[in-house]
């Protein structure tokens, strides 16, 4: 349940709620909302909403329905922003996550780095994170798997050559410590989407978790999926859509970004899309990460190379230099308009109230 609180409740008055909820076995969390004040009841009992509707803070209480009970919208709840080194994903502006594919040396990921470095940063982008693979899971097993350690070390020296944040795959829950020395987000990649120990384990760590949809996976199921993380302890979870496996052969992936739509009504974390993994093909990346942009994406994922016909991994899906730089100017002018068109935008049931 959630309880919104009256705006002249006042300390005393909060205190003897939170005291009565703990009595009940539950543990209240306050949130503090620049325009309301809500208290999370974490936990299960036997209180009703007529229970804490008597107290005289209380201005109402929300049962919430979903079976995701801590990242559900419901209630007076409002999306959250996660701040990565200054990198705030939710926000208004556009976060874009890019680099290689896979780590192949320093010299290949410094130069790529160098690239990213001379983007801009303005009023529609907010800023950049180095993205790469150390630990590939490849379908064949005889294709290149990663440097490992190595290549955490790689991105992480050259993170911090030109200042950008990293994000990289960790594969289980025992590579989690290993991770967790070097980046400053964990992927979870949609082969492991469903790994429960593996999201069991990023439950208990503080850095963002970069949860991918699995390639099969329902809505529920990825919402399910980011729960069990918040529930063990994080709260900092990234959705990432990224393309989903139907008959549609059109693409690698039946491209799946209509969905951040749905996410953004039914959930309060950040939700951001993967145009190179879901279409697999370079030329795609452009026009789709723009019509991600329009309907309200948080971020994206981009794979980019200084020479994609040379790549390990994912060649063909990643951009060339010259079509990174088409990518950003692009998502600008998109970014810049969906901001202003976001304006206008109301919704059925506002709609409904003012006719």
């Amino acid at each position: 349940m959630i309880v919104t609180l009256r705006k002249e409740a006042t300390e005393e008055e909060v205190e003897k709620l939170f005291a009565f909820i703990r009595d009940a076995g539950y543990e209240p969390r306050l949130v503090k909302g620049e325009s309301k004040s809500i208290v999370e009841l974490i936990g299960s009992g036997d209180l009703t909403p007529d229970d804490l509707l008597k107290f005289a803070c209380t201005e109402k209480v929300h049962q919430i329905q979903k079976p995701y009970k801590r990242i559900s919208l419901e209630g007076d709840r409002k999306p959250i922003t996660i701040n990565v080194k200054g990198r705030i994903i939710g926000g208004e502006k556009l976060i874009v996550f890019i680099g290689p594919c896979a780590v192949e040396s320093y010299e290949q990921t410094d130069g790529i780095a160098k690239l990213i470095s001379e983007y801009p940063v303005n009023d529609q982008i907010g800023g950049y994170i180095l993205r790469g693979g150390a630990f590939k899971p490849r379908t064949s097993p005889y294709a290149f798997e990663g440097l490992g350690e190595e290549g955490l070390k790689i991105l992480r020296e050259v993170g911090d050559k030109y200042g950008f944040p990293i994000v990289t795959e960790v594969m289980s829950a025992n590579d989690v410590p290993l991770v967790e020395k070097y980046t400053d987000i964990h992927q979870v990649g949609t082969r492991n989407f469903q790994n429960f120990k593996l999201l069991d384990a990023l439950g208990e760590v503080k850095k963002p978790v970069l949860l991918k949809r699995g390639m099969s996976g329902t809505i529920q199921e990825f919402l399910l999926a980011a729960e069990r993380i918040v529930a063990r302890g994080n709260p900092n979870v990234i959705l990432c859509l990224r393309g989903i496996r139907t008959f549609n052969d059109a693409y690698r992936n039946d491209v799946d970004v209509a969905d951040v739509v749905r996410l953004k009504q039914l959930t309060t974390l950040p939700v951001v899309f993967d145009p190179s993994h879901s279409t697999g093909n370079r030329d795609a990346v452009i026009p789709v990460s723009m019509g991600a942009v329009a309907m309200g994406i948080d971020g994206l994922l981009v794979d980019l190379h200084t020479n994609p016909e040379e790549a390990l991994v994912d060649g063909p899906q990643a951009l060339w230099p010259t079509q990174g730089k088409a990518f950003i100017e692009s998502i600008n002018i998109i970014k810049k308009a969906q901001l202003e068109a976001k304006k206008y935008y109301i919704t059925a049931e506002e709609a409904r109230q003012q006719s």
